[in-house]
């Protein structure tokens, strides 16, 4: 399953994966 979108946090730095 391929990422679809990166959501990134700009307080702490912590990328998520969103999957579609």
């Amino acid at each position: 399953e391929a990422p679809t979108r990166f959501f990134k946090c700009t307080k702490c730095g912590h990328v998520w994966r969103e999957y579609e």
